[in-house]
């Protein structure tokens, strides 16, 4: 037994040096065939690694947000309801609010968003102009929205109406410069509100919030002098909560109360962030299968590619195939040369892909992390995955080894007399 499998390796080392001779005397050729499977794996593993890369970005976008939240805009009537006129703008109020955590048990946390856009905000003499929210404190529950330093508006500050602040860490920068922004006061619209907390930098969907001022809902009434309505509010469901039937009962429930018809969708809108990351993973899964698709025909030109160079050499290496059956040569040696030989090249120029494509990954990702708002790009990271880049590494050696099959099979059929004899 040991004699056998000692006889076996011998003639396969024997038959790979004489493949590697021959790949030697081609160089140019070789090279050339493989470049289009090392080109379809280095494809493959980049596309397949920023597919990867962008959607966990976007996963990370929407987890700025409670995934089982929902949130809700007032638009306008475009159907006659009960007598009244299509047009009619729709608005909240915290009654309604706090009659919606009544009705529904399973609603978490709730909250307006009541916007005073392009506001002075002013520090000794620093100023910008930016946004200014007013807020329950549940509304930072709702957009995980957390405090760098300091803390984020609580229960107390809205019932005692105190007159302090949540800002953006951008506008810190721009307003305190070096100095420690909490405890420092800031004036909005002539009103003086401490600083109690900074925001933690975020991600796109948190840009427009680093730069903004948060305040609690009746002391933003009063410093704004505004309507008690408002025309934005999100909230959270519990966890054992179905989203879906949820947002279908709380606009039922809205449509009786605000005088519109529960068909009219263009009265309320409401974004559900669980329904919209579901279909991104549903566009993800799309968008791999086509990218598989584009590496397997790149991959597929590659192996065309050597099972037509490994007709190639079979031709011209006829009379060398005769002659060696000729002095005793068997098929399976000849069939194993042709083999060898083709399966070295695919193996070969698989590595070579392997190692340029986590090559140019690697730098990708160290341009990204060295750029200065790495951390806040869409895409902060390529993945590599190693177990996609070995399998297409196995599979497209297998397909090397069909290409250099039907090549091996008819060099091996080939006749002694006939071979020698062509020209």
């Amino acid at each position: 037994m040991l004699q056998l499998i000692s006889t076996k390796l011998a003639l396969f080392f024997e038959l790979f040096s004489e493949s590697w001779e021959s790949l030697k005397q081609h160089k140019t050729r070789n090279i050339l065939t493989g470049f289009g499977v090392a080109w379809g794996i280095l494809i493959l593993l980049v596309l397949l690694g920023a597919g990867e890369g962008l959607q966990a970005g976007i996963m990370k976008l929407f987890g700025s947000y409670a995934q089982n939240s929902l949130w809700f805009y007032g638009g306008k009537t475009s159907e006659i309801q009960a007598g009244q006129a299509e047009g009619k703008s729709i608005y909240f109020d915290t009654d309604l609010l706090d009659q919606l955590s009544a009705v529904f048990p399973e609603i978490k946390a709730i909250s307006p968003e009541l916007v005073s856009g392009s506001l002075l905000v002013s520090h000794t003499k620093y100023s910008s102009r930016t946004n200014v929210y007013g807020v329950y404190p549940s509304y930072f529950d709702i957009k995980l929205l957390q405090a760098d330093s300091g803390r984020v508006l609580n229960a107390h500050d809205q019932l005692k109406m105190r007159k302090v602040a949540v800002i953006g860490s951008k506008l810190a920068d721009e307003l305190f410069q070096s100095e420690n922004a909490l405890g420092s006061f800031i004036e909005v619209n002539g009103a003086l509100l401490k600083v109690v907390g900074v925001l933690q930098s975020g991600n796109l969907f948190t840009q427009s919030y680093q730069s903004a001022v948060f305040i609690a809902m009746p002391v933003f009434q009063e410093c704004m002098n505004t309507q008690p309505q408002f025309s934005a509010f999100g909230l959270t469901l519990d966890e054992g909560a179905n989203t879906r039937i949820s947002k279908e009962k709380i606009v039922n429930y809205l449509a009786r109360r605000l005088g519109f018809s529960v068909s009219d969708k263009r009265a309320v809108f409401v974004s559900d962030m669980e329904e919209q990351a579901k279909s991104f993973n549903k566009l993800f899964a799309g968008i791999k299968v086509f990218l598989w698709l584009l590496g397997a025909s790149l991959l597929t030109s590659g192996v065309v590619g050597i099972s037509n160079i490994m007709f190639i050499v079979v031709k011209e290496r006829t009379r060398e195939i005769g002659i060696r059956k000729a002095i005793g040569a068997t098929p399976q040696s000849i069939l194993g040369l042709i083999l060898i030989e083709s399966i070295t090249v695919t193996l070969a120029a698989g590595l070579v892909g392997m190692g340029l494509g986590v090559g140019i990954i690697q730098i990708i990702n160290s341009l990204i992390h060295s750029s200065a708002d790495g951390d806040q790009a869409l895409v902060t990271t390529i993945n590599i995955n190693f177990t996609i880049a070995l399998i297409a590494l196995i599979t497209i050696v297998l397909a090397g080894c069909l290409a250099g099959l039907f090549p091996a099979r008819n060099a091996a059929d080939v006749k002694p007399v006939e071979a020698i004899n062509q020209e």
